[in-house]
């Protein structure tokens, strides 16, 4: 996916990551208020594990918060059978001293469910220039995202493993100041156009899905 290179930006990580999981089976998952900036963006990375081995891969419904900003899907990564990863986003939103994100599930029997935000400064009406999703097995993860247009751009990476021993970030890359267990995400500034690979290593060897997004 591409869009129009917007002009020249100066873009910054907000110390104000969040995290919120529950197993019990539902709906619905929902964040600790935090305080949002009017005109940042944020980016929410989900996963959900449908009850039953062979059920369908579950689905978001949606995404809100209590300041009502909008959050588009950017694309999503599913198991075989019934665990999904998502990734959404809001751009140029409306702050609010204690905003709660909710996020939906298509079915009320989805139990584990994890959503990781992180908030972003300088993006504006910022809009996703590429992506790509990958997954394998290891203790290390690894995904491309070729041909980003924009000089100056956001690269967020997210991750959820069978395990996570001790996390760390790829080259350049920072880790989200709030991650759970199995749920990591990673972030980094670029300045040049081109390939960017994102890694996040120190699994517990197993399966591992990852997506990363350049926003520009």
């Amino acid at each position: 996916k591409k869009n129009t290179a917007g002009g020249a930006k100066t873009i910054a990580h907000v110390n104000n990551d969040n995290y919120a999981t529950t197993s019990t089976e539902g709906t619905t998952v929902v964040m600790d208020a935090k305080s949002h900036t009017t005109g940042n963006t944020i980016i929410v990375f989900v996963y959900g594990a449908d009850g039953g081995y062979q059920k369908a891969s579950p689905t978001v419904s949606s995404i809100t918060d209590t300041a009502s900003n909008t959050y588009t899907k950017i694309t999503s990564i599913s198991e075989e059978y019934n665990r999904t990863r998502e990734m959404w986003y809001a751009t140029n939103i409306t702050g609010n001293a204690s905003n709660v994100i909710s996020v939906v599930w298509s079915s009320a029997t989805v139990a584990l469910k994890t959503a990781l935000s992180m908030e972003f400064s300088g993006l504006g009406t910022g809009a996703v220039d590429v992506y790509e999703e990958a997954n394998g097995t290891g203790t290390e993860s690894s995904v491309s995202v070729t041909n980003t247009t924009a000089v100056t751009a956001c690269m967020v990476g997210t991750d959820n493993t069978q395990s996570v021993g001790s996390a760390s970030a790829g080259s350049g890359y920072t880790l989200s100041t709030s991650a759970g267990y199995s749920t990591t995400g990673e972030f980094k500034v670029t300045s040049s156009t081109g390939t960017q690979v994102g890694t996040i290593s120190g699994f517990t060897s197993g399966d591992w899905y990852t997506i990363q997004a350049c926003l520009k």
